[in-house]
């Protein structure tokens, strides 16, 4: 019984070489196209990798929306790969307004949920737009630096 299996595996192994022989160049092909797509996928990861360094350099301070006077302020943040300026309107230590401005690279249409989240919960960080986590965080810094820029001075300097 036993060397009935083994006989089988050899069999299936034997067909197996046969059949690869018998398609060399189907094989070829296959094994290029693997690797063609292997390279593809490497690439795009090591694009998010590069970008997530990218923005994990970027300058955000989480300014609380209660220590900003009241106003309109304007920021930007820009990346390789997105750029966007908003206009932030205060009023009451809340936010009243968030609107783009200017906006290139980022093609969703989801930019604007996430604006008008931030203005119902009246806080920068909110979830970011789902899939599209990245383009989230530019966002996110655009909005602090305008905030930033209306922030008062604490009285202890």
């Amino acid at each position: 019984m036993a060397n009935s299996k083994e006989n089988k595996k050899t069999t299936v192994f034997s067909n197996f070489i046969s059949y690869l022989n018998d398609h060399e160049s189907y094989v070829k092909w296959l094994g290029i196209l693997v690797c063609v797509l292997l390279m593809i996928a490497f690439y795009f990861i090591n694009l998010k990798r590069q970008r997530i360094t990218e923005l994990s350099k970027l300058e955000f301070k989480n300014t609380q929306i209660e220590t900003v006077a009241d106003g309109t302020y304007f920021g930007k943040c820009k990346t390789s790969f997105m750029y966007v300026e908003v206009e932030v309107c205060v009023k009451d230590g809340r936010f009243e307004k968030i609107s783009i401005v200017d906006s290139k690279g980022f093609k969703g249409k989801n930019a604007e949920s996430i604006l008008d989240d931030m203005v119902k919960k009246n806080k920068i960080l909110v979830s970011p737009i789902e899939h599209e986590e990245l383009y989230s965080i530019v966002f996110y810094v655009a909005v602090d630096d305008a905030v930033r820029k209306g922030c008062r001075r604490s009285k202890k300097r």
